[in-house]
């Protein structure tokens, strides 16, 4: 089942180490102090799964490319937010955006959605690991 997860850094960090042990796994670690906006935080994404086209600051492009990763060719991926509650500290919607966008429209997706609406689609292991 993909999902959120609050969790320790000890359990991340093993969280990690096993995941980087899968070649068909993605492991994106995002540092919370780095990011205090919902842009910041966007941007850094485009690079890390770079993203084919940017978002340009509209966060409905960064759903559409979080629920696609058509150029990508993994079967699981791992988010890490270190530092969370220091994460998008200066825009308190934006992380209320962060969180339901990934509980609501792409994690769901990933899980089963695809199925139905992509051609050849398939379900994707995803997880949100949130470290205080």
């Amino acid at each position: 089942m993909n999902r959120i997860i609050f969790t320790t850094s000890q359990e991340a960090q093993k969280i990690k180490d096993a995941a980087l042990l899968n070649k068909h796994c993605l492991v994106a670690e995002i540092d919370g102090k780095k990011y205090p906006t919902y842009n910041d935080y966007i941007r850094y994404m485009e690079k890390q799964l770079s993203f084919p086209r940017p978002c340009e600051e509209i966060w409905e492009r960064y759903d559409d490319w979080m629920t696609d990763l058509s150029w990508l060719s993994y079967t699981e991926y791992v988010f890490i937010v270190e530092h969370y509650n220091e994460f998008l500290s200066k825009d308190a919607y934006g992380k209320q955006c962060f969180y339901e966008s990934f509980e609501k429209q792409i994690l769901p997706w990933w899980e089963s959605e695809v199925v139905d609406h992509m051609t050849e689609g398939h379900p994707v292991k995803m997880n949100v690991y949130l470290v205080p």
